[in-house]
């Protein structure tokens, strides 16, 4: 059954990649110069957007119609639970496929609470060198090696953020929801509109559409300082987690992103999620997927089908320009 399955993805990635090419329409306009201000704004924060540093942005204009019916396609043939959602960030158009069922956010939660964080060091309720102590409470073995120090070790709250972000250590995050005060997280929350639940707020539903506002806040900078966005996006782009969606980039594209992981509906099934930025050369955009199944494989096949073909077809408008 696994193998059928691999060879109907096969075919399907195969049919998706050509009917994207085949389907491809764009129209242009020229780009004006930018400003020397807004030149070095873009070159001290590389990761936020240049929207929020200039008055008026000309962008391509892109026909994404081709690139969403090949996606809505692939998903309904592919007879599996894929939640979709992709935002091309010059101009905010989108598509959508199931982008409104909703999972677990599990690690995904991980963005607000590094936000609750730096939050709190600009206004000066914690310091970013301030020596945090593992406690019993916060080992959590499930994801991250941080629990094999035991109670007792010590860490920077910079090092507990990287390794929360970059390895999605579990320990790392509980001793930084203990290091803010919880109106910190809760104002980032509420803030973003971010559902909660009364139990964990990693047990909190989301959709792929929800969770991109958490993305777009850093992108545009609107909750953060310019610096604090900035940082924390440059530290996502350095996950330890290759083999989702960036397994279907080129080698040198940055992709600031986080990975979910939780049990699925069946004891053998599990949900994997990945949502990020990818940041194509004047053309960046954000991409959020969630799949459920019951091999890594299997998730690894889509994930990278779905990122290749995405960044094939709005790289291609760039060549072409």
């Amino acid at each position: 059954m696994l193998m059928v399955r691999k060879y109907i993805l096969g075919i399907l990635a195969i049919s998706l990649a050509v009917n994207v090419i085949l389907g491809f329409l764009f129209l242009s306009r020229d780009n004006s110069p930018t400003s020397p201000a807004s030149s070095q704004a873009k070159n001290d924060y590389p990761y936020i957007s240049p929207r929020v540093f200039v008055e008026e942005t000309n962008d391509i204009i892109i026909n994404f119609n081709p690139l969403r019916q090949a996606l809505r396609s692939y998903v309904q043939n592919s007879g599996e639970e894929i939640q979709i959602y992709f935002e091309y960030l010059p101009s905010g158009s989108s598509i959508g496929v199931n982008d409104q069922e909703p999972f677990l956010a599990a690690s995904l939660f991980k963005i607000p609470v590094a936000m609750a964080v730096m939050r709190s060091i600009s206004e000066g309720k914690i310091d970013e060198n301030k020596i945090l102590t593992i406690e019993e409470k916060h080992i959590d073995k499930r994801f991250g090696n941080l629990w094999k120090k035991g109670a007792g070790a010590k860490l920077s709250v910079t090092e507990a953020l990287e390794a929360s972000l970059i390895e999605s250590d579990n320990t790392a995050t509980n001793l930084l929801k203990d290091a803010v005060p919880l109106e910190s997280i809760a104002d980032v929350l509420n803030t973003l509109d971010f559902p909660r639940l009364s139990k964990t707020d990693e047990e909190s539903e989301v959709t792929v559409k929800n969770y991109s506002t958490i993305l777009k806040s850093l992108y545009l900078s609107s909750y953060l300082r310019f610096e604090d966005s900035n940082q924390i996006l440059d530290i996502l782009t350095k996950t330890d987690f290759k083999d989702r969606l960036e397994s279907g980039l080129p080698q040198g594209i940055a992709f600031a992103h986080k990975i979910g992981e939780y049990e699925g509906k069946t004891p053998d099934s599990t949900v994997y999620s990945d949502c990020g930025i990818v940041y194509l050369p004047k053309k960046p955009y954000l991409l959020c997927v969630a799949v459920e199944g019951e091999t890594k494989e299997f998730m690894h096949n889509v994930m990278k089908s779905v990122s290749q073909t995405i960044f094939g077809y709005v790289n291609d408008v760039e060549r072409k320009n």
